[in-house]
């Protein structure tokens, strides 16, 4: 539950922060902000794939054990994100290229989650992954709705004190 509650976390940030990120601090337009915002989840559906497969692979051959490999993924999707996007606040002002890149490669590699934590719900309880992904997905659905809320207190701090900032 707490790897699923990261993931949605930081998915939900990067889904309604990117637009505003792009406008108010890489001074993208309207014109090519919403091409660019969508550049990310592309990354995402095509990384997928490719980790999907992957996941698949290493699980079939037994390269590593089940739990390793849920872990290796998992790592990939959690970390790997994390330390880009820690990158993106320490260089991406001054690049907006180089910002905008981070961030399609931070969402590729969100998607390994999918063959690390997403899983696991069927390894734990193969008869009840369903209810146990539900009751998951719902405790990370109200945790991520603060989020982004969460998110503009640590990046403007200014944000608690003006009204109406949503």
């Amino acid at each position: 539950m707490a790897t699923h509650v990261a993931y949605l976390s930081g998915y939900w940030v990067i889904i309604t922060c990117t637009p505003s990120y792009l406008n108010n601090l890489l001074d993208i337009g309207i014109e090519w902000n919403g091409l660019i915002s969508a550049a990310p989840h592309l990354s995402m559906g095509l990384c997928s794939l490719f980790f999907g497969w992957l996941g698949d692979v290493v699980g079939t051959r037994e390269m590593l054990s089940l739990s390793l490999n849920r872990k290796l993924f998992n790592t990939i999707g959690e970390w790997g994100p994390g330390l880009l996007c820690v990158l993106i606040g320490a260089f991406g002002a001054n690049y907006p290229i180089l910002a905008v890149s981070l961030l399609v490669v931070a969402c590729g590699l969100i998607s390994a989650t999918f063959s690390g934590e997403f899983v696991n719900f069927v390894d734990i309880a193969p008869n009840f992954s369903g209810i146990t992904f539900g009751i998951a997905n719902t405790v990370g659905a109200f945790v991520s709705a603060f989020a982004p809320y969460l998110e503009g207190v640590l990046v403007d701090p200014a944000v608690v004190a003006r009204p109406n900032t949503f």
